[in-house]
Order: structure tokens, then C-alpha cells, then sequence
């Protein structure tokens, strides 16, 4: 039949629907059977192609498989050395598996290539985020206050978190992660932590921490093979947000 797609042809519809399918089980954490589905439908697509990696990295990252991750987008590279989105995700799994500084460094490496700048403050926001954490642990001269050396990391959390919901205001998480890093850095009385909680109060009173985001904290993809200290960090952004909540938060 002249219609009839070809086997190459079907391939690329196979792998951009496990991406679709894939992306929103990372945006929304929805279901394993959603999993199930992206990986069947790259199953069939039985392709080796860049974007074919790209989305294998992203079931691996959807299922706590971040070595995996790291494994699929440094495979997609060496066919592509210029895919944005492999180091993206790249960047992403060294923030999971312990190492923010070498996310960082992958994500300068990028340089004028065309990164999505949302994802990329997203990225440098959380890897920030969990450099904070990490030296407020090892560092803090009281229980809950943070170091010289951990307030400067969280400034740049909150700068980049703040970038980021200037782009995209729609990702609530982006967001309680900026509030979260106000707060660890006993700044919730600032105009800017200030602005952040009224905000989320507006837009995303349903995404409330009981039990909204302690149940997407314990999400398939932050357990795996994460680092502690990535682990770390997200316990500190509920406690984070458990008290932000004296200010407001849902």
C-alpha cells in the first residue's frame, strides 16, 4: 500500500511517542503503567537513533535507574556530541547520583548550543540546591543554621529557581524548591520569599505538601540508585517546606 509507512518511518513515530509518553510520566509522576508504555513503544521502535537514547535515559531516570541514565545519554553522545538534550539529561543524573559540581561543569560545557534555558536554570537550581545541602551538613556550626560556604550555594539556588519560574511559571516543583531554598537559608522575611509563597498560595494551592509532595518526594526516581547525598536533599526540601508553612505555605 502507498500509505503504508515504512519500518524506519514507524521507527521514529515509535521512539517520539515513548518520548511523549515518558516526558509527561517526569513532569506529572504519573503511573509505572505509563512507564510500562513508553518502554514498550521504544521497545518497538527497536532503534539505536540519538533521540532513541535520549528517551531511553529518560525511562532509566523515571524508573531511579540514573546510572543507566548516565550510561544511555553518554552512548547518544558519542553518535551526537552536539545533543542538547543528552547532556541535559546527562547533567541531570549527576545531580542524582551525587555529583552536583560535575552536573555543573556539563552544563557550561553546553555553551551556546542551544540549551533550553528553562531546563538549564531548572538543572543549575536543583544542582545548587543539593551543593547547599551538602555543605550545610558537613559544615554547619548549629543544627539549622547554614555555613558561610552553604548560604552562598543557596543563593545561587534561589537565583537560578528564580530564573526559572520567570520562564516557566507553570512547574510547581521549580518553585517549592525556590521556596524551600528561602527558607534552609533563613530567608522567608525577604520581599523575594515573600512574593514566592504568595504566589504558590495563588496558582498551586492543591499542590500542597501533606500529602501532595511528600508523596511525589517518594516518587520511584528519587529512591534507586540516588546518592545519599541527593537523597539529603530532598528531605531538606520538606523540612524546608514544613516551615515555610508558618509563613503561608499550603
Amino acid at each position: 500500500m502507498p500509505n503504508e509507512p515504512t519500518p524506519a518511518k514507524w521507527g521514529e513515530v515509535m521512539v517520539s511517542l515513548a518520548d511523549s509518553l515518558i516526558k509527561d510520566v517526569l513532569r506529572t509522576s504519573a503511573t509505572e503503567e505509563n512507564i510500562a508504555l513508553a518502554e514498550k513503544a521504544l521497545s518497538l521502535a527497536n532503534s539505536k537513533s540519538p533521540l532513541a537514547l535520549v528517551t531511553k535515559a529518560r525511562i532509566c531516570r523515571a524508573k531511579g535507574d540514573h546510572h543507566g541514565t548516565l550510561d544511555a545519554c553518554n552512548e547518544a553522545l558519542q553518535l551526537d556530541s552536539t545533543l542538547t538534550e543528552a547532556s541535559i539529561q546527562k547533567a541531570f543524573a549527576q545531580v542524582f547520583l551525587g555529583n552536583p559540581k560535575d552536573a555543573i561543569v556539563t552544563a557550561v560545557d553546553l555553551g551556546p548550543r542551544g540549551a533550553d534555558s528553562d531546563n538549564l536554570n531548572w538543572l543549575l537550581g536543583r544542582a545548587y540546591f543539593s551543593l547547599a545541602e551538602a555543605e550545610r551538613a558537613k559544615t554547619a556550626t548549629a543544627p539549622d543554621t547554614p555555613s558561610e560556604a552553604a548560604a552562598k550555594y543557596y543563593d545561587h539556588a534561589i537565583h537560578w529557581l528564580q530564573k526559572s519560574v520567570d520562564e516557566s511559571p507553570g512547574r510547581w516543583y521549580v518553585r517549592a524548591h525556590l521556596i524551600g531554598a528561602y527558607a534552609l537559608a533563613k530567608r522567608l522575611e525577604e520581599p523575594g520569599a515573600k512574593a514566592a509563597l504568595i504566589e504558590y498560595r495563588e496558582k498551586f494551592k492543591a499542590w500542597s505538601l501533606h500529602p501532595v509532595i511528600k508523596n511525589w518526594a517518594d516518587h520511584l526516581r528519587f529512591q534507586g540508585d540516588c546518592h545519599d547525598h541527593f537523597k539529603a536533599a530532598i528531605d531538606a526540601l520538606l523540612k524546608g517546606l514544613e516551615e515555610a508553612q508558618a509563613n503561608g505555605f499550603p
